[in-house]
């Protein structure tokens, strides 16, 4: 169950956007309500802020925004083509200057900068419940190193979709969302109107409907075999279709997780290999680095 600690009081904005927001149908393109994007953006936060869940998340996300970017929150918030939350992955090596140090005990860091795009084509009300599903990514998820052993493929499809962050704790975000601030006006939202918010219950059927995959079924056996994976190892996956698919690739979610962990892993071994030719070897990277990109190169 994903329980969001209370915190705090709503999200502060300039009163004559709230007045302005109050004479506004949430049917309309949020983009478009103001000409300057700054105050859109601020418009659908001060939305986000009237639900109880939404106020508690935007002071998460505040908090995580100053911390790790020492910036306000709605810096990082932009309009686009589709609603998406990035982390983009920055690697660097620290040099150990101290004395007893070699030479070769360079260090590597990863830094993550983080972004959310909101659909621009969207209502006031799709665009809220955007914000409040990406959000939850930005709170919540645990970002994987893919320079390290543990970045698998079972690892990255999982915790894409039922870890902490993943869609199915950001949709049952927006579903709670949507319950405390649209239910009278939009009685109507695919599975929302099954969730009872409490227990672990709500969350696994949830899950579950990001695990269908429909006709690309067979698509994601085949490769997941590939490593060496079987269906029992994804219990939730089923071959029924689900309107939950993949806004960035037009697929279903565990296709796209599985085809965005190649892409990773690709780009990572490829700057591993970048690192050992720019520094001539003297950025010794752990044998762990190397192990894994062995199969990228057997031609996976």
């Amino acid at each position: 169950m994903l329980v969001l600690p209370a915190l705090g009081h709503a999200w502060p904005i300039a009163s004559a956007t709230i007045q302005h927001l109050d004479s506004k149908n949430f049917g309309q393109r949020w983009s478009q309500v103001f000409s300057n994007e700054d105050a859109n953006i601020k418009l659908l936060m001060q939305t986000l802020s009237r639900s109880k869940t939404g106020t508690t998340l935007l002071k998460l996300a505040s908090k995580k925004a100053n911390t790790h970017t020492n910036d306000l929150l709605e810096h990082m918030i932009k309009s686009g083509a589709h609603s998406a939350s990035d982390a983009t992955i920055i690697r660097k090596t620290r040099n150990n200057t101290s004395s007893s140090a070699s030479a070769n005990s360079d260090q590597l860091k990863i830094d993550y900068r983080y972004s959310i795009t909101i659909d621009r084509e969207a209502s006031i009300y799709t665009a809220t419940l955007d914000l409040a599903h990406e959000l939850t990514h930005f709170v919540f998820r645990q970002e994987l190193n893919p320079y390290s052993k543990d970045f698998t493929l079972k690892n990255f499809i999982t915790s894409i979709i039922e870890g902490p962050g993943g869609e199915a704790s950001a949709y049952y975000i927006e579903c709670k969302v949507w319950h405390e601030l649209f239910r009278s006006q939009y009685p109507n939202k695919y599975l929302c109107e099954e969730l009872t918010f409490s227990g672990n219950s709500s969350l696994k059927v949830v899950a579950s409907e990001f695990y269908s995959l429909g006709d690309y079924y067979d698509d994601f056996m085949a490769l997941i075999s590939k490593f060496g994976l079987r269906p029992s190892d994804f219990p939730l996956i089923d071959r029924h279709t689900s309107p939950f698919i993949s806004a960035v690739s037009d697929i279903p979610y565990p296709l796209a997780a599985a085809k965005d962990f190649i892409r990773l892993w690709k780009k990572s071994c490829q700057n591993d290999l970048k690192m050992q030719i720019s520094t001539r070897g003297s950025a010794q990277l752990p044998q762990e680095h190397f192990d894994r990109c062995k199969d990228l190169l057997l031609g996976i």
